[in-house]
């Protein structure tokens, strides 16, 4: 038996056995009429409702002139034709595309003028925008790039040759619900059978000399950190030792969801919002080679190839539309908002600079961490210089859609889902309105940095219900912290703490809660400052601080302030115990 009819029997049957429920018998047959006997009367209940959940985003297309698209009139539209007839051999055998692209495919357009009046004669430009979770209209949002990298590599490890790149497992299954249910119709997971059990596929961790990839490696590279960042591009090259050069394209993924090692080191306040770019994290993972495989596996995601052979080196690797991407002209989009193949106007600023970016893309391609509305990720091309820019590339921008003329617009996406935190599955809730309702409540006011979520998880809390205390719990559960200045608490990034100013204390202090962020002077008597420093700082969180004052014997503490309070009864503990 395959494996896809043993899932789909392990599920029908688990169906089956959740609706079967003891039936009432039939009373038999007598001569005389026996009078029911009434059913005792169920017990009143109480209406459980659901808990609210903010709507997601809701994604709209607003109609525009040309004259809006920031740059229309600049961009050079001649170069994106290329990328539009690639487009076209895809979609031309589609309703909406049709006519347009059968004339598209006979009109020479030689430079920038005939391609502008082409498009301007056959599409409409529609602006896209999107209400967020609180019903506030916006049109912006992220923009970044990747690339196509190329590395050397062998058929067979040794040497300098180490990190394998692996093909499919045998053993992971994709499981199409739809085949059990056509109302879940293109919902599909990445799974394993384990005896009788339908389990999650390994993540990166797990598959760390893991006996399923035995035999799937196809090449070995030199550096596992190219290889991880070959896995986030999703294709790459490898040039082999006696020169021949191949492509890996992209052929599956283990399922797992894909998380930034970017954020997982700015959480750990290992790097900064600003540090975590590609050239950064290269940096950091090169200087600290002894938590490399940590930091990877923060990212459970793990991409598999497929080997394709390379006939033209100037062409691309295929996108999600599975045509070949064109550097500088297409992007991936989440393909549940925008349609893919669709040609967009970009209006976004160069990578980390405030230069215009300006130009005519077409969405052919997807991504695992591509989500959103306004979302767009830019394919800059092959090799290093590529590499820098998309590694670079993190700005804010604007889309609009161009759409054949007298076709109906596609439907609207579902929008931005809620993210993933410390509290992931809960509901969201507007952070400002949580502050607001506990300083109603305790008196205390609050200023939300701007580099703060505006959303928290509470869990099964409820904003009526938090103390002064459990709020900076709930903060702290969010990666968030609380530093009170000249009577304000102020809510921040606890990743970012260093950064900011903290209220200097010397003393204990009954008015300040024991998760608000101080720092803090301890002198010592009889201990020496230099050498209790090793011993306290295991006791403390990632983002806090210890040092010494210079010409002193003073600890300087940042950090939470009951946990201040704790490391200094350990020290006057140990400053009273008789020496050994």
């Amino acid at each position: 038996m395959s494996r896809r009819p043993l899932l789909c029997l392990l599920f029908c049957a688990a169906v089956l056995l959740a609706a079967c429920a003891p039936q009432a018998q039939k009373p038999a047959a007598s001569g005389h009429v026996v009078p029911p006997v009434p059913a005792p009367l169920p017990k009143p209940t109480v209406p459980q409702l659901p808990p609210a959940v903010p709507q997601p985003a809701t994604q709209r297309y607003e109609r525009a002139d040309w004259s809006q698209l920031e740059g229309w009139g600049t961009d050079d539209l001649a170069q994106a034709w290329g990328a539009f007839i690639t487009d076209c051999e895809a979609l031309k055998g589609r309703v909406d595309w049709k006519q347009v692209c059968e004339l598209a495919l006979k009109t020479p357009v030689r430079d920038a003028v005939a391609a502008r009046q082409f498009f301007e004669s056959q599409f409409e430009p529609w602006r896209v925008a999107y209400d967020d979770e609180k019903g506030q209209r916006s049109e912006t949002g992220l923009v970044t790039g990747y690339y196509e990298p190329l590395l050397r590599g062998a058929r067979k490890p040794g040497g300098r040759y180490t990190t394998p790149l692996h093909s499919v497992p045998d053993d992971l299954l994709t499981v199409d619900f739809g085949d059990l249910y056509p109302s879940l119709k293109g919902e599909r997971v990445r799974a394993r059978v384990q005896g009788k059990k339908v389990l999650p596929y390994f993540d990166r961790g797990q598959l760390v000399n893991n006996p399923s990839l035995r035999g799937k490696a196809i090449v070995w590279v030199e550096d596992a950190i190219d290889a991880f960042f070959l896995e986030v591009q999703g294709s790459g090259r490898i040039q082999l030792p006696e020169g021949e050069v191949i492509r890996l394209a992209y052929a599956d993924q283990n399922g797992q969801p894909y998380k930034a090692i970017g954020r997982y080191l700015v959480q750990k306040g290992e790097l900064t919002v600003a540090q975590a770019t590609a050239p950064g994290l290269r940096q950091w993972l090169a200087q600290h080679p002894e938590r490399l495989q940590e930091v990877l596996n923060a990212n459970p995601s793990v991409v598999f190839f497929r080997e394709e052979r390379l006939a033209d080196p100037s062409i691309g690797p295929k996108g999600a539309l599975g045509v070949p991407l064109s550097a500088g002209r297409s992007v991936a989009v989440d393909a549940r908002n925008l349609p893919l193949g669709a040609p967009l106007f970009l209006s976004t600023t160069q990578p980390g600079s405030t230069a215009p970016l300006q130009r005519l893309v077409m969405a052919q391609d997807t991504g695992g961490a591509i989500r959103g509305v306004v979302r767009a990720d830019l394919f800059w091309g092959l090799g290093a210089e590529a590499g820098e820019r998309a590694g670079n590339m993190r700005q804010q921008g604007r889309m609009w859609l161009l759409w054949p003329k007298g076709r109906p617009l596609p439907p609207p996406g579902p929008g931005i889902a809620p993210g993933n935190g410390l509290l992931a599955g809960a509901p969201v809730v507007a952070l400002q309105g949580v502050l607001d309702q506990v300083g109603r409540s305790t008196g205390k006011r609050f200023l939300i940095d701007k580099q703060a979520p505006a959303q928290i998880r509470l869990g099964t809390l409820e904003p009526s219900a938090l103390t002064y205390p459990l709020l900076l719990t709930v903060l702290r559960n969010n990666g968030l912290a609380a530093v009170t200045l000249d009577g304000v608490v102020n809510v921040v990034p606890e990743a970012q703490i260093r950064s900011y100013t903290l209220p200097t204390v010397s003393r204990d202090d009954a008015s300040i809660a024991e998760d608000e962020w101080v720092t803090r002077l301890v002198p010592l008597d009889h201990l020496e400052a230099v050498k209790v420093v090793p011993a306290l700082r295991p006791l403390m969180p990632q983002q806090a601080h210890l040092a010494t004052v210079p010409g002193s014997n003073t600890l300087v503490m940042v950090d939470r302030y009951g946990n201040t309070r704790r490391l200094i009864e350990l020290l006057h503990t140990m400053e009273a115990a008789p020496a050994n």
